[in-house]
């Protein structure tokens, strides 16, 4: 695949250094099975989240985890804006389907994932 994709146009297209051929929105799906999902707040503008056949949730920087079976998200001085941050996550929770939760940074999430993601929006720093 020679086409070079990247995240939301409204994050950072006019500032982007490489030209992309397409700008991937919230809820596309990219290949069949493959859905995108704009996280906002985190670190990066334009940052996504990806979902593979309902079931795998794919999270860039937002959702992390440095202790097996729980997540948690960047800590409040990398954020660009905390209360977008938490929408997000709330938003990632409220997927029903979810069983592994690949994350960029720590130990994944390989069963029960909606369930794991439920307590990450219960904790009461994200509340």
């Amino acid at each position: 695949m020679s086409d070079k994709y990247v995240s939301p146009a409204d994050a950072e297209q006019d500032n982007f250094p490489i030209k992309c051929d397409r700008w991937l929105s919230d809820g596309e799906e990219l290949v069949p099975g493959l859905e995108v999902i704009e996280l906002h707040g985190s670190k990066t503008p334009g940052e996504l989240a990806l979902v593979l056949e309902k079931t795998t949730l794919i999270t860039g920087d937002l959702v992390r985890s440095h202790k097996a079976g729980s997540l948690m998200i960047l800590p409040d001085i990398k954020l660009s804006n905390r209360q977008q941050a938490v929408a997000s996550v709330h938003r990632l929770a409220q997927m029903g389907d979810i069983e592994a939760v690949l994350v960029g940074d720590g130990w994944s999430v390989f069963r029960d994932g909606s369930l794991v993601l439920k307590e990450l929006a219960a904790t009461d720093s994200l509340n």
